[in-house]
């Protein structure tokens, strides 16, 4: 384990880290394991799997994101952002997400990047312990123990249909572990069918819908340690 990895380890983020905050999962194409080389797949490196770009040997390992990265994650939203409306998606906009919650990510240690050998970040997600309001009302099958929550996901997409979201997730999903989660809960625009397909694709249990800003959200959930 690398010195970066091992850092996650001895920090601790601040006390305020916990609050409830507003939530959402987006995910801007079709993920297709089909599409995967065997160097997109499982590696050794670091604490779970990691992506191998075109052309580029060693492979790239989720991280925690710092200030610096804000700005290329705000470049990689607005692409998202373009990309959903062009197919007809209208799930994010210029009120959310913004730099100040990426911010606020990265403070708490909790927003995790993927980038090539050369600083371009080709996806993104946080994991967390926020869970919204309406998530008391979702008939949630694992409510013993602590819960982690995945926000933001999201994968450029010029790189996306390579397996990078699935990566993420995997890693996403050992961390949770790592940091005592007994379970994981998420939700997905019901108007995003690429981000439905990921998450049942990956064995996450739908648990109802909640409602929010630009309409119907579904809720995912997977207790961890299961296959």
């Amino acid at each position: 384990m690398d010195q970066a990895r091992e850092s996650w380890k001895r920090s601790a983020p601040p006390s305020e880290c916990a609050a409830p905050m507003r939530l959402s999962c987006c995910f801007t194409a079709s993920i297709n394991g089909d599409h995967m080389t065997k160097r997109e797949k499982m590696s050794t490196t670091g604490i779970g799997p990691s992506f191998v770009a075109p052309g580029q040997r060693r492979p790239m390992p989720l991280e925690l994101a710092n200030e610096a990265d804000v700005p290329l994650i705000m470049e990689m939203t607005a692409a998202c952002i373009a990309h959903m409306r062009r197919v007809g998606i209208d799930q994010w906009d210029e009120d959310y997400p913004t730099a100040d919650v990426f911010r606020d990510d990265v403070r708490c240690m909790n927003l995790f990047v993927v980038k090539q050998s050369h600083g371009i970040i080709v996806g993104c997600a946080t994991l967390d312990a926020k869970q919204p309001p309406a998530y008391a009302n979702v008939r949630w099958s694992w409510a013993d123990g602590s819960v982690g929550v995945v926000h933001r996901l999201m994968v450029a997409p010029q790189y996306a249909g390579r397996g990078i979201a699935k990566l993420i997730m995997a890693e996403i999903e050992l961390e949770a572990t790592r940091r005592g989660y007994m379970s994981i809960r998420l939700d997905a625009f019901t108007q995003n069918p690429a981000a439905l397909r990921l998450y049942t694709g990956l064995g996450y249990r739908g648990a109802g819908e909640v409602r929010f800003r630009k309409g119907a959200f579904a809720c995912f959930e997977r207790q961890l340690g299961t296959v």
